[in-house]
């Protein structure tokens, strides 16, 4: 898969397993500077052709790499955004057999889908991360905010 573009990477990756060993084995977490070193913006959402590029984002690009990934398989592209007083962490959200999951770019995100509601999900991500009890959350859907986020060269996260 390393040597693959990105458009052979979501024809060839199929399910979140297989997605989720992506976004923790071959992509790098770039790091909470990452956006401002190597696109000088504090918040940038890459296109995932960018991110395939790249091999390193942060938790915002391994949350558009699994949607990039799995929305041919039937997969909605829905990002769960969840912050607290101080600070913020997105990971990718699906459901299987009615039960919530997550994949993003730390092994922690990666949450098979036993939970029954995108709060009980939110909290979980959030205290993965070490948020604080306050922590609220909001879904994104990348179909109707980012249609070309698989590949474009604009900061989506302006959009």
């Amino acid at each position: 898969i390393a040597e693959n573009d990105y458009i052979s990477v979501i024809q060839e990756l199929r399910n979140p397993l297989e997605t989720a060993i992506y976004c923790t084995k071959f992509l790098k977490h770039g790091g909470e500077d990452f956006d401002i070193r190597v696109y000088q913006e504090i918040d940038y959402w890459a296109s995932f052709r960018r991110i395939h590029d790249k091999k390193e984002d942060d938790c915002d690009g391994g949350a558009i790499a699994a949607a990039s990934i799995l929305n041919d398989n039937g997969f909605p592209p829905h990002i769960l955004l969840i912050y607290d007083s101080k600070t913020s962490h997105s990971v990718f959200i699906y459901k299987e057999n009615n039960k919530y999951g997550s994949i993003g770019i730390n092994n922690s995100d990666c949450i098979s889908p036993l939970l029954n509601s995108l709060e009980e999900l939110a909290i979980k991500v959030g205290r993965n991360v070490e948020m604080n009890s306050n922590i609220n959350y909001k879904i994104i859907d990348l179909t109707d905010k980012f249609p070309d986020i698989i590949d474009n060269n604009i900061n989506n996260a302006t959009k």
